[in-house]
């Protein structure tokens, strides 16, 4: 499980959705899937609608519309989340959380994909936290990497770096597991980036480049990746200092800018 909503899972939910509520036009590879060869044509998203509506299929019936569904309110998602305290109940309540909020990002309700998404993050944060107490069916590693995914689309970022921190910590670890989270990081330090908050991409970098190589060894080509990402983003670090640097300097007299480096010195 390498979030609450695997490729398959969104590919279906996906599908179900254009097929009933979208006029573009078919894929590739669903012109591949849906061609048929006793009329040696490829049908229409309506005629698919139309065909599946004799035969029972996970596409049958349209998916339900966000505004079909009554939402939470915080009060009642409290309670829920209080009332649940069996692992599989709290995951089962997350991914039924997270296919509301691909439904609203399908309709563009930012707002409630936010919210929906952070729901669904509360219970799967929840089933992990507990999951480190017994034998269950995912390990709490797998679980605080979904809690992070659901985090991370949420855009609770804080959030989504504790929850990589707890499924770096725990116990028995896989390599497979570790690399799922490493991704993550480097996913949080990318947003860190963009967003211009470096102080905040740079130690999740470096520590990145920390945990591959201890595990993978300092010759692997991911830590050669991870150390290019590090280096890329000390250049452009170097850069902007300098940039403010030199601005600095142009506000200053004239007697001041004769005691700095000449800018033609700069490597920039």
């Amino acid at each position: 499980m390498s979030a609450i909503l695997s490729k398959a899972d969104e590919e279906e939910l996906r599908l179900a959705y254009d097929l009933f509520y979208s006029d573009r036009r078919l894929t590739e590879e669903e012109k591949r899937v849906l061609y048929d060869p006793t009329k040696d044509q490829i049908p229409t998203l309506a005629q698919v609608r139309k065909r599946l509506k004799k035969y029972q299929s996970p596409f049958s019936k349209p998916p339900k519309l966000l505004t079909d569904i009554p939402l939470s309110s915080p009060e009642v998602h409290k309670q829920s989340l209080s009332a649940l305290n069996c692992v599989d109940e709290l995951h089962a309540k997350a991914k039924e959380m997270a296919d509301l909020a691909f439904i609203a990002g399908k309709e563009n309700h930012k707002d409630k994909t936010k919210l929906l998404y952070k729901q669904a993050f509360d219970y799967e944060r929840k089933a992990a936290i507990l999951a480190q107490t017994g034998e269950i069916e995912f390990t709490p590693a797998e679980l605080f990497e979904s809690a992070a995914d659901l985090a991370l689309n949420a855009e609770a970022y804080q959030e989504a770096e504790q929850m990589i921190e707890l499924g770096f910590s725990a116990e028995s670890i896989i390599i497979e597991e570790t690399e799922k989270l490493l991704g993550l990081l480097d996913y949080l330090a990318d947003i860190y980036y963009e967003n211009g908050e470096y102080d905040k991409a740079q130690p999740l970098l470096e520590k990145a480049l920390e945990i591959r190589e201890k595990i993978l060894g300092a010759e692997d080509p991911q830590v050669a990746t991870s150390l290019n990402q590090l280096g890329l983003f000390y250049q452009e670090k170097a850069k902007r200092l300098f940039e403010k640097a030199l601005a600095i300097v142009h506000r200053s007299s004239p007697q001041v800018q004769n005691r700095v480096v000449p800018t033609n010195q700069c490597r920039y």
